[in-house]
């Protein structure tokens, strides 16, 4: 399937894909009065995807808001439409551009380190990853 009726379709897709590559995996992780669509980690590296349909510019407006608190942030759309936006503000940014389909992930631009990182939102999302794990919370399939 190229192309995705909802959102929450493309987040499920997200989220096999990641599990898959050994990542552990959240969904609509709370950060400062915000939501991450799609929160990864692994050694000890937050991964962080905002998965949208059609709207990029907003996605890529989020995405920039992760920044302080990830590693990596990304943005995940359709791979038809991924392959037809300009890759210069992600680049600029720092930013990754994925495409998917229910079987293809496309690195179109990857993400940088975040050079804007602070300490204490990323101990925050260590300490809400915690609390899922605490509470029994499903993690993304």
């Amino acid at each position: 399937m190229d192309l995705f009726d909802r959102e929450s379709d493309m987040v499920s897709v997200i989220c096999r894909h990641l599990v898959a590559t050994g990542y552990q995996v959240f969904r609509e992780v709370a950060y400062y009065g915000r939501r991450i669509d799609v929160l990864a980690l692994r050694h000890d590296q937050f991964w962080a995807y905002e998965a949208k349909l059609t709207q990029w510019s907003r996605a890529l407006e989020q995405a920039r808001w992760h920044v302080t608190a990830v590693d990596y942030s990304s943005v995940v759309l359709p791979l038809l439409l991924a392959e037809r936006v300009d890759l210069l503000p992600f680049r600029r940014q720092g930013l990754g551009l994925i495409g998917i389909t229910d079987s293809q992930w496309v690195t179109l631009a990857p993400p940088m380190t975040s050079a804007l990182m602070w300490g204490p939102a990323k101990a925050q999302l260590f300490r809400t990853v915690q609390a899922f794990r605490n509470a029994g919370t499903p993690l993304c399939m």
